[in-house]
């Protein structure tokens, strides 16, 4: 009986194709150090009047969330009609927005899930806005 002999592929390209493979690897490993920020504006009812926030709402709760569901949260008073994630790792993110009431217990307003950006070095701003009457 006769057998075929298994030829191995030369080492040299089975080097490379390992040398490719880690410079792969260690290039992604580090860009997940790499930092940014972003900043999230808001509105309500399309307006920053700090009467409307200090008579009505509490509190703005923005929410990111990156591939693997993992949460990064900021909060801030409705007047502040902004919040920063500085320091956030570079990537796309899923940001969700709740607006509270005076009493910080009942949800008033939601921003729907959109997608996001963070990049490497940069500052990205986003705009948000609860449209929600409000009597000021």
């Amino acid at each position: 009986m006769r057998y075929k002999s298994f030829r191995s592929p030369p080492l040299r390209l089975l080097f490379s194709l390992i040398g490719l493979v880690a410079a792969g690897l260690s290039s992604s490993c580090s860009s997940s150090s790499a930092q940014g920020t972003l900043i999230v504006d808001w509105t309500v009812n399309t307006t920053t009047d700090t009467a409307v926030c200090d008579q009505n709402i509490g509190w703005v709760v923005v929410e990111l969330r990156d591939g693997y569901g993992r949460a990064i949260a900021n909060h801030g008073p409705c007047h502040a009609f902004t919040t920063e994630f500085g320091g956030t790792g570079v990537g796309h993110y899923t940001l969700s927005a709740y607006l509270l009431n005076a009493g910080d217990d009942t949800t008033l307003s939601t921003v729907a899930p959109m997608p996001v950006e963070v990049s490497e070095d940069l500052t990205n701003t986003v705009s948000i806005d609860f449209p929600i009457p409000v009597a000021p």
